[in-house]
């Protein structure tokens, strides 16, 4: 054994246990209650990267000129889906080839 696990007693399950449940039950978290089923439908990365954005900042518009700026050259920085990249090609053909209207 080395001195780190030797210099203290070790923690009974049961007190861990306890412990998890007092944070579960401060944070309003029934740790009884089944785990949400997965979703059946597919979910997008959009959506995903959405879900991962705090509630309060979902709406936020970007007011600030260099806010915006920043904003603008990252998206044209990144790298299109496959699905833009369809559609790059159908907008390219349709602006050389004329688009039906």
């Amino acid at each position: 054994m080395t001195t780190a696990t030797t210099s203290r007693e070790p923690q009974r399950i049961s007190s861990l246990a306890a412990r998890l449940d007092t944070i579960l039950t401060d944070r309003g978290i029934d740790a009884t209650a089944a785990p949400a089923e997965a979703p059946s439908e597919r979910v997008t990365a959009l959506e995903l990267a959405e879900a991962r954005i705090p509630p309060r900042y979902r709406d936020a518009l970007a007011g600030h000129e260099q806010v915006a700026a920043w904003v603008d050259e990252v998206a044209l920085a990144a790298r299109p889906g496959p699905r833009a990249c369809l559609q790059r090609l159908l907008i390219g053909h349709h602006m050389t080839h004329g688009a039906a209207t």
